[in-house]
């Protein structure tokens, strides 16, 4: 009889072991980030928005800002599109973004040796369809004057990476 009083008491022990851990994981997996809130609310009085600042399209260091990012392969690859909202820290480049976004869904983004663009993506890499075909990179429609890791990203920037026939070929 003491055996199954003994019994009770260490399932007891362990169901609640186990809810405490389960606890303690929702709360730290709940989202991974603070949301917002009064007592959360990182936007001071004196630091104000970068359009309060009289600093429009930028963004203090340490703060995060939302691109949107769009990949587009040629017709025949393994996926014709793929676009989505990212959020990087302010100051990030072009580059470390379209990287880090491949690295969040598990997507191949392969820089170039030089660490200055990107030449593959997932399945397709420049050359693949002839010498002339490589991926071309726009920033709200433009390309970006430099190089892809020299180019920082703003609130709200449309990144396209297509991989295309360069022009005059």
């Amino acid at each position: 009889m003491e055996k199954n009083r003994d019994k009770r008491w260490i399932q007891k022990g362990l169901t609640l072991l186990l809810v405490l851990v389960l606890a303690l994981a929702a709360g730290c997996t709940a989202g991974g980030e603070a949301t917002a809130g009064p007592d959360t609310d990182t936007e001071t009085e004196e630091q104000g928005t970068p359009a309060e600042n009289g600093e429009p399209g930028e963004t203090p260091e340490g703060e995060t800002i939302t691109v949107t990012l769009r990949f587009e392969w040629p017709e025949g690859s393994l996926r014709d599109q793929l676009e989505a909202s990212h959020e990087v820290s302010a100051g990030t480049s072009l580059l470390d973004a379209s990287v880090s976004f491949g690295e969040k869904i598990m997507m191949v983004v392969a820089p170039d040796q030089e660490g200055l663009s990107i030449i593959g993506i997932n399945d397709v890499f420049e050359g693949d369809l002839g010498d002339d075909w490589v991926w071309v990179c726009y920033v709200n429609d433009e390309i970006p004057e430099g190089n892809a890791s020299e180019h920082i990203l703003q609130e709200g920037d449309f990144v396209r990476w297509v991989y295309e026939e360069r022009s005059g070929s």
